[in-house]
């Protein structure tokens, strides 16, 4: 799943599936799947969305809009612990490479983002702008920007 589709789908999502029928209510159903005990395998779908984990996580969370004031579908949100472990531990599981991906271990591929603030701290509305410091990919260090 892409945080980010229901952020940019959702201007147009229920002129073509309906609004309040089974359909919608199924569409984009993080905390629902959740609760029936489904492991969420999240990604970016880049490039048709934003690589920027930012992004995702803020969509996961808000479930807003860009220039929304209100959440869609606010039922389906879900917590930053939530969304963290599905961009990382569940992203590993959906293919297969949990034992080697999707959690900070030794022996574990260095893949991950450094922010410069404890997302944690933040107000969810601040996540989509968390500065970023850089990036580790297979244990090398890329500083942002560069």
């Amino acid at each position: 799943m892409q945080p980010t589709h229901a952020t940019s789908d959702a201007p147009w999502a229920e002129a073509r599936i309906g609004r309040g029928t089974p359909r919608q209510k199924g569409a984009y159903a993080w905390r629902q799947a959740l609760e029936a005990g489904a492991v969420l395998a999240f990604g970016s779908d880049f490039p048709v969305e934003s690589l920027d984990p930012r992004r995702g996580l803020a969509s996961a969370v808000l479930r807003r809009p860009e220039g929304a004031s209100a959440a869609w579908m606010p039922e389906q949100t879900v917590t930053l612990e939530e969304a963290l472990r599905a961009f990382t531990w569940g992203a590993a599981w959906a293919e297969h490479a949990e034992s080697r991906r999707g959690a900070i271990k030794p022996g574990y591929d260095a893949d991950l983002t450094l922010f410069g603030r404890d997302l944690f701290s933040l107000p969810p509305e601040d996540l989509a702008d968390a500065p970023l410091l850089g990036t580790v990919v297979g244990g090398r260090f890329f500083q942002q920007g560069s």
